[in-house]
């Protein structure tokens, strides 16, 4: 009987402590939750790239070493602190460099023109040695029979300003030929002499809040999307982590809490950036292609070809709106949408409490554009207004 009494203790200690086990492990499994809410993982990982890549950029086992050895040797609060101040800097730097014409309040009349580069202002470096004159040079195209300079933007119609612009220098002859541009943008483009004696500038700007929506619906509904000279889609799923339960919600969230991503890929980086004139004979805007195409042409003799009709990238053109689309629907339901000719109305997608995170990001184009284009003010103002900042 004293046998049965102890195996029952026994039995009982061993439940109670497993219990316990359950218990504890439960909870621990809840703190990891927690942590993960809350620890700022790009910030360690930008700290430690050889824990990123020794890790396989695995967040879960990023953490774990943190907590195991990285919690005494960084400071972490002060780490997320540089992080706010690197999103302070890239605003000012795009208001001070690349608005400044914009926020003047009397512009200069054409008969006074004259071509000034914007990102000499502030630096002390050689052209040669300026990477942000050089980065603005790099998305240049020359047209040399009439000494145009144009500056192209990932995602406002730089494939049918680079399609038209080759076509005109001779360079290709037909739409059978378009993928010759992806593997040449560096062709024609304007060096530091032909900068300054340029005849005609112009450069075709966008709504930049519907612009991150198209890169979204383009780069990131589409992980299929790669082709042999065009590794972006690929190239969006590694630096934004996306997978098939992505939102657009979960993608803005992500470039909210690490501004430093929109600087990762160069379809988002802030159209300010590739702006290499301080003030342009002609400010476009996507919106009214038309108009611009019709001024280009008198201006240049270049006539511009919309490639989104036979060009190998995805197009939300002449698909039909969805008020079934939110920001809240995962990527995998979006790339079907599109296939079946949907797509999300802008409004439905950008909310007001998006498009408050989306503004500090994006304040010199929403300056740039609203000061240069017709109209844009008004346009601006939409989303400002929305966003409710004070």
């Amino acid at each position: 009987m004293d046998e049965f009494n102890q195996l029952q203790t026994l039995k009982d200690a061993l439940k109670l402590a497993s219990e316990k086990i359950e218990e504890e492990v439960e909870k621990s499994v809840k703190i990891q939750k927690a942590l993960k809410k809350v620890f700022p993982l790009e910030v360690y990982k930008e700290l430690r790239p050889d824990v990123k890549n020794d890790m396989d950029d695995d967040d879960d086992l990023i953490i774990n070493h943190f907590v195991e050895f990285g919690i005494n040797e960084t400071d972490l609060e002060e780490e997320a602190n540089r992080a706010s101040w690197f999103l302070a800097e890239q605003i000012t730097q795009n208001i001070l460099t690349d608005c400044r014409s914009a926020l003047k309040k009397e512009q200069e009349q054409d008969n006074d023109r004259h071509l000034v580069l914007s990102k000499t202002f502030g630096s002390h470096a050689s052209l040669r040695e300026n990477k942000y004159h050089n980065f603005a040079k790099a998305f240049t195209i020359t047209h040399p029979k009439s000494k145009t300079v144009c500056t192209w933007i990932p995602k406002n119609a730089c494939s049918t300003l680079r399609f038209s612009f080759a076509k005109a220098n001779g360079l290709i002859r037909s739409k059978n030929e378009i993928e010759w541009i992806h593997s040449n943008n560096e062709s024609f483009c304007a060096d530091d002499k032909e900068l300054m004696n340029a005849s005609y500038t112009f450069t075709i700007l966008r709504d930049p809040l519907e612009r991150i929506l198209s890169y979204f619906l383009d780069k990131i509904c589409h992980p299929d999307g790669d082709t042999n000279y065009d590794k972006s889609y690929s190239h969006a799923r590694k630096t934004f982590k996306t997978n098939n339960e992505t939102t657009f919600n979960t993608f803005i969230e992500s470039i909210y809490i690490n501004p430093r991503l929109i600087l990762e890929d160069i379809h988002i980086v802030p159209q300010c950036k590739f702006l290499v004139y301080e003030k342009y004979d002609d400010y476009f805007s996507l919106e009214k292609m038309e108009d611009a195409k019709l001024k280009i042409h008198a201006k240049t003799g270049i006539q511009l070809e919309d490639t989104r009709e036979f060009n190998n990238i995805y197009t939300t053109k002449g698909l039909q709106f969805s008020e079934t689309i939110g920001p809240q629907t995962p990527i995998e339901e979006i790339a079907n949408y599109l296939k079946e000719g949907l797509k999300p109305h802008p409004e439905k997608m950008l909310l007001p409490s998006l498009v408050k995170k989306i503004l500090p990001l994006y304040l010199g184009d929403i300056v740039l554009y609203g000061s240069v284009i017709d109209k844009g003010f008004q346009k601006m103002s939409k989303w400002i207004d929305l966003s409710d900042i004070r």
